[in-house]
């Protein structure tokens, strides 16, 4: 083969390969990008997490007005878990059921869309992984947490929360 042909194959390579490093580094700028706005982010929910709960709270009660607000908390209830008389701790029973609370597909694919970057072409799975990640706070645990369900005060004096659902999930 002539010089001109082996030349023409060796630019071809180079810009192959010039075109490869160059897709890589902006696919690098993109992911360093959507961390730094998941960190970012995050620090601002965390300065605001009184001021958004009470407005999340104020959302509730709006959407769902049978919601009651305990004291002068974020915190809600409906009235029908509120005991019509102090009850010691004692007296109280609990089912557990150790079922997941309901989760949408649709709203999964939803949230995981607003995910950080892993990787060029995939997003982080979890919330959960990305903060362990990105965002890691002092305390870190997959505690279970619990939800309850419903609360049956029929029987004076002995009351009966057969509902409450432990949830592990972060």
């Amino acid at each position: 083969m002539d010089a001109e042909l082996w030349l023409g194959l060796f630019g071809a390579v180079l810009a192959v390969v010039g075109l490869y490093y160059a897709w890589r580094a902006q696919g690098q700028a993109a992911v360093a990008e959507s961390r730094a706005a998941f960190v970012k982010e995050r620090d601002d929910l965390r300065q605001r997490f009184g001021a958004l709960s009470e407005t999340a709270a104020d959302m509730h009660v709006l959407a769902r007005p049978s919601l009651e607000r305990i004291g002068g908390t974020s915190l809600l209830w409906e009235p029908a878990m509120h005991p019509p008389a102090p009850v010691p701790l004692s007296a109280v029973t609990v089912e557990w059921q150790d079922t997941p609370a309901p989760v949408s597909p649709h709203v999964m694919r939803a949230a995981r869309r607003h995910l950080p970057k892993e990787t060029k072409a995939k997003r982080y799975e979890r919330y959960s992984a990305a903060m362990g990640a990105l965002a890691r706070p002092t305390l870190f645990e997959n505690r279970p947490s619990f939800r309850l369900t419903r609360a049956d005060w029929s029987r004076p004096g002995i009351p009966d929360c057969p509902s409450a659902r432990p949830s592990t999930s972060i």
